[in-house]
């Protein structure tokens, strides 16, 4: 193994100024009181804690010296333009299909069952300081490419190992990567969700095509990969806000899960569908005397599933994270993926 595996360095150094401004802002944010996104009590001293382990959370490596640049060795030789084609063994997604079977053949994997056991380690790329490698990559026309939580998109010859380009975006990538076509001139993106955005990025060159950012509830994050079928995206949406509904001093919950169809060549949002179809509203209070909100939670964790016969959208959600319960919680919602609508819960 080289020297350079290690490293995907320029992209994963963090910038410290960056944190220093995110505390700085949340200071004053909890100085005045206010909080965006949801309702807070005793909000100068919960904030400022609650802000600073978000910056951590987000960048979990803040206070390490930035990391020296991967040596040239490091990088491919020479550039390559890519080409999106479904003609071949790839990988394009967090499955081989808009139906989520999760199965390839033995064409599409360019090998056989018995040849499985002859495999042998041909390289290996390591991400230096990252703590968790949740990005499962993406496969296709002799490119792989991956996220990172630190806001990194690599792309790698997959025959060596060599580092096509490295992209920097805002927020950790927790998600697969979707590779498609698009009517852009790039011809290929690399499509994906990191915090409360959605972006677009060029396959050949790394640049972002667009950015969009489909939820604004200050909990809310995307953790799973979008589904690309017929030149749309389709995001879920999910949440850490039950975590904080830990401090008794916290109002929850207002978040509601929800599921989001884009424009996959321009990011042009085409309808959002919440999993709670009415806004929380104040319940009851705790035993500190805080006003308590719901319904609330019933986030989307996972992809999609798109069923081509029925043009129907199927999607699990998680709990209820304050009363009222809803039947849209723990369950699993049919839509019409044209606008959203919800056929049923089950």
């Amino acid at each position: 193994m080289t020297n350079w595996q290690h490293q995907c360095r320029l992209s994963l150094a963090l910038d410290s100024t960056r944190i220093r401004a995110f505390v700085t802002t949340a200071t004053a944010i909890a100085a005045r009181g206010v909080f965006v996104g949801s309702r807070i009590a005793n909000a100068g001293t919960f904030l400022i804690a609650w802000l600073t382990l978000i910056a951590v959370a987000l960048y979990p490596g803040a206070g390490v010296a930035q990391a020296a640049p991967a040596p040239a060795s490091a990088n491919c030789r020479s550039e390559s333009l890519f080409r999106y084609s479904s003609a071949h063994s790839s990988w394009t997604g967090w499955s081989t299909s808009a139906t989520n079977t999760r199965f390839q053949d033995a064409m599409g994997a360019g090998l056989r069952a018995e040849d499985v056991p002859k495999l042998k380690l041909k390289w290996a790329f390591a991400l230096g300081s990252e703590s968790n490698a949740r990005s499962q990559p993406a496969v296709d026309n002799d490119r792989i490419f991956f996220g990172t939580e630190r806001g990194a998109v690599c792309s790698l010859d997959a025959h060596s190992g060599c580092i096509e380009r490295t992209t920097r975006i805002t927020g950790a990538i927790r998600s697969a990567l979707v590779i498609g076509p698009t009517g852009h001139e790039s011809h290929a993106a690399v499509y994906f969700g990191a915090g409360h955005d959605a972006y677009a990025l060029d396959a050949t060159t790394g640049k972002q095509i667009w950015q969009v950012r489909i939820t604004r509830h200050l909990a809310a994050m995307i953790t799973a990969a979008p589904l690309l079928y017929r030149d749309v995206l389709y995001f879920g949406v999910s949440s850490f806000e039950e975590r904080l509904a830990a401090s008794p001093s916290y109002q929850c919950c207002t978040f509601r899960g929800s599921v989001v169809a884009l424009q996959a060549d321009t990011g042009k949002l085409l309808w959002r569908t919440y999993t709670i179809d009415k806004a929380s509203k104040a319940t009851d209070k705790n035993q500190a005397g805080v006003w308590m909100y719901g319904p609330s939670g019933a986030a989307v964790w996972s992809t999609p599933t798109f069923d081509a016969e029925r043009d129907r959208l199927y999607v699990a959600t998680g709990d209820n994270y304050s009363h009222p319960a809803t039947k849209t919680s723990d369950a699993v919602l049919a839509l019409n993926a044209r606008n959203g609508r919800l056929l049923w819960q089950q």
